[in-house]
């Protein structure tokens, strides 16, 4: 039993986030990252996620049939988007016959810095829109919220003591906003492959969530049947 163990195969995720403008993918062998790619457009396409899965399993010369899960954000983010990663999921779960496990995107990135002990994270939605929600030890302060840039200073000035993660996209945009002046010390670049964190919080049983989607709409997750 103990040789078994000490030759046993690391677990293989393929993360999938398509909710976050054009997307993301990863492979991770348990919580190691073995390959990963993100979209530039600003909307997911499902046969940009499928070329590019591909081009990620031959680039981490790992075969598809040694995946043993797939995990799929189901937001918040674009309606659009998470409707294609959950369907992509979907029929990858199918052709491989493997589990198929949806997780909240914010709750994923928060647990991936967990050693920020108070953080709001914030992802781009929309063309002009904002989503955030603040963490406190990795449990929600609130509901996740969606307005402007002006709302989401609001509600940043007013958690002082909490720092700032943000998708790069939002990172490089508010850094050079003379409003947030008085935040850059607090903010922090959170990257664009959002599907590294899904990928990791999917391992972790009180992540787990199911494939319902959740659209954010006036400052409250509203369910989407599939």
């Amino acid at each position: 039993m103990k040789q078994k163990e000490m030759t046993s195969k690391p677990r293989i995720v393929l993360a999938i986030e398509a909710a976050i403008r054009g997307g993301s993918i990863a492979l991770l062998e348990e919580s190691r990252e073995a390959a990963s790619w993100h979209g530039t457009a600003d909307k997911s396409r499902a046969e940009d996620l499928l070329s590019n899965i591909e081009n990620l399993f031959e680039k981490a010369n790992i075969s598809k049939q040694n995946v043993s899960s797939i995990a799929v954000s189901n937001g918040p983010g674009s309606y659009t988007g998470i409707r294609i990663g959950i369907a992509t999921a979907l029929g990858l779960k199918n052709a491989l016959e493997i589990e198929c496990i949806g997780v909240s995107l914010l709750s994923s990135i928060a647990y991936a810095h967990s050693e920020l002990k108070k953080n709001i994270i914030a992802v781009p939605i929309g063309r002009a829109e904002i989503c955030w929600q603040p963490f406190n030890a990795m449990r929600s302060g609130a509901e996740a919220r969606s307005g402007t840039v002006e709302d989401f200073l609001e509600a940043a000035r007013g958690l002082s003591d909490f720092s700032i993660l943000l998708h790069r996209e939002l990172y490089d945009s508010l850094r050079s906003d003379p409003r947030f002046g008085v935040l850059q010390s607090r903010m922090i670049d959170g990257g664009q492959n959002l599907a590294v964190a899904v990928g990791i919080a999917a391992q972790i049983p009180d992540m787990v969530s199911d494939l319902q989607p959740f659209y954010i709409q006036t400052s409250r997750f509203t369910p989407v049947n599939v």
